[in-house]
């Protein structure tokens, strides 16, 4: 609280970048103890695989069944973009404009690279992503530089991430930014040339290292670098809708850079959060509530496993039935002894696990299931009722807390692709060809280009389609087309007839062929059109001798003219000279 009373204060002699590094150095005091705690859950998670010798110490990760049952409810895969527009006679563009998104969208591998991380972060930390405008080209036009480049989305790390310390709720900031770094080289040449003396590696690379160095627990493994590189910090200011850059406390005090960011909705930044405490900017992840029940459960088993390990059995005996204990001990399993006296036999059990110990173990395991609304009816691994529709309802409850997760991951990849669109339509440089089409007539070629482009982009409105990232099976989807065309459009389709509506049953029986697996359709279903596997009649036309040129018509205007001309020449209604054996080749 000091730090922010400290930066709170006006000081005149304290100029602006040195109060923006302050802030950033404020920010990660604040966010020490959650990234510690984070750090911890990753471990858990990792199940010590990073680890050099390494033991089986944790048998049951708890940590990975929750992030691996929760994050396919978010995001399976890129979603769609619906473009929409009130304005009747943009409509149209707004349909190519969405058969464009979705086709950027698809070709960056958005899920893969962005939307599927950033829930997995959010499962532990805070899911956090930065949407730019990269620049990686530029022409001369009038004497002005126009720097052109692709849009762009990347996942910043929570240790990379920073905010505003002295903001209770994330509405309430005034800045964000992040933490990166460049090759030196490349910054230097990047930035103005009068800032490059200031621009310095963060270490020197060195060319021996001795294993002693190496192994040291602070070892800075930037010395192994090929080249040098230098840490920057772009801070993205509300008030002045700009983005500024600066180095980090220790370097000097300036503004390397300033862009403009213009009329991007939102700022550059999206934060993925699930459960934020009062007066407190930084989310509680799901994770945290899983990690003492995974810690305790684990620690519990391992005990379990070393009582296991200890015990024993023991064949006692008396001292008189000493060769009858021999004789009992050499047989095999399933085997025969013959003993004088059987009752001076007895086997001793010592050790092994305590009974009561798994009855501790399974209430961690059901309270863990039941944290986040039932896991393991989530995931498929088990039924909770006897009976169908208890189980139904206990699933429908479960859903709840899973569908405000989705409700908060559906605005967050909103955010995103709306800043990505406002890229995508800004871009002069942009020719996306795609296909449209119209049903019930045909498909049509179009174009989307700046060229092309009609109204505004406030004109227009850009949605992820609900559940359009969660992906379903083949079987999933014959069964919901089945569903809804026996239980919908055949029940509705007289009245839609007298609508001018009409059903396609070769092609819903195509498609619901290749949901449900049928390859042979096309080899035994007919209809009056052809499909792509029936027979065309097609017959090959001869091919001219070289030289001949076109007197026996390649085309149907050339034969017709040359059947007009023939029948007004001479040689009109009468015999045809002795054919040459090359002529009789084309059968002419």
């Amino acid at each position: 609280m000091a730090k922010q009373k400290q930066l709170a204060e006006k000081n005149v002699r304290m100029r602006f970048p040195v109060r923006l590094q302050r802030i950033a150095k404020a920010w990660q005091s604040l966010t020490e103890a959650p990234l510690n705690n984070r750090v911890r859950i990753l471990k858990s998670w990792a199940s010590g695989y990073f680890d050099k010798g390494a033991g089986s110490t944790h048998l049951v990760n708890l940590i990975d069944r929750g992030i691996c049952t929760l994050t396919p409810f978010l995001v399976e895969g890129n979603p769609k973009v619906l473009v929409e527009s009130e304005i009747g006679n943009l409509r149209s563009w707004a349909y190519i404009t969405r058969l464009a998104m979705n086709f950027f969208i698809n070709k960056i591998k958005l899920a893969e690279n962005v939307l599927i991380p950033a829930a997995q972060n959010s499962m532990y930390g805070a899911g956090i992503v930065r949407t730019s405008f990269v620049h990686n080209r530029g022409y001369q036009n009038d004497e002005t530089e126009i720097r052109l480049g692709i849009p762009s989305v990347d996942v910043i790390d929570d240790s990379n991430y920073i905010g505003d310390p002295s903001a209770s709720c994330i509405k309430d900031f005034l800045i964000e930014g992040d933490i990166y770094r460049l090759p030196t080289d490349y910054a230097k040449d990047f930035f103005p040339s009068k800032y490059a003396d200031y621009i310095k590696p963060d270490c020197k690379l060195r060319y021996d290292h001795s294993p002693t160095d190496i192994a040291k627990k602070n070892f800075d493994r930037n010395i192994f670098s090929l080249r040098d590189f230098t840490t920057f910090i772009d801070l993205y200011l509300y008030d002045e809708d700009i983005v500024v850059t600066i180095m980090p406390e220790g370097k000097k005090a300036i503004i390397l850079n300033t862009i403009d960011w213009g009329d991007v909705p939102g700022s550059p930044y999206d934060k993925l959060g699930y459960k934020y405490f009062p007066e407190m900017p930084i989310p509680i992840p799901p994770a945290w509530a899983w990690y003492d029940q995974d810690t305790e459960l684990n620690f519990l088993l391992q005990k379990m496993k070393e009582q296991a390990a200890s015990q024993k059995d023991v064949l006692a005996y008396e001292g008189s039935a000493k060769e009858d204990a021999k004789r009992v001990a050499a047989i095999s399993t399933q085997g025969t002894a013959q003993v004088d006296d059987v009752q001076a036999l007895k086997a001793l059990s010592f050790g092994g696990v305590n009974p009561q110990n798994y009855q501790w173990a399974n209430f961690i395991e059901s309270h863990f299931a039941t944290e986040i609304s039932n896991l393991y009816m989530l995931g498929g691994k088990e039924a909770q009722s006897p009976t169908l529709g208890q189980e139904q309802m206990l699933m429908a409850n479960a859903l709840r807390y899973v569908s405000s997760m989705s409700t908060k991951f559906h605005n967050f990849m909103e955010s995103v692709v709306r800043k990505l669109a406002w890229h995508f339509w800004t871009d002069p440089t942009v020719y996306v060809p795609v296909i449209r089409e119209l049903p019930g007539i045909d498909n049509f070629p179009a174009v989307f280009s700046r060229a092309e482009q009609v109204g505004d982009f406030y004109d227009f409105v850009f949605k992820v389609i609900p559940y359009s990232a969660q992906r379903e099976t083949p079987n999933v989807k014959f069964q919901k087309m089945l569903q809804f065309l026996t239980q919908w459009i055949l029940p509705t389709l007289p009245v839609a007839a007298q609508q001018g509506v009409t059903v396609d049953f070769n092609m819903a029986t195509k498609v619901l062929s290749d949901y449900f697996g049928i390859d042979t359709l096309n080899q035994w279903y007919r209809s009056l059109y052809p499909n792509e596997l029936q027979n065309v009649g097609y017959k090959m036309l001869p091919t001219p001798a070289k030289g001949a040129g076109d007197r026996f018509g390649a085309s149907y205007g050339s034969r017709m003219a040359n059947l007009n001309q023939f029948t007004s020449s001479e040689r009109a209604n009468k015999s045809s000279p002795p054919q040459s054996k090359e002529s009789e080749l084309y059968n002419i």
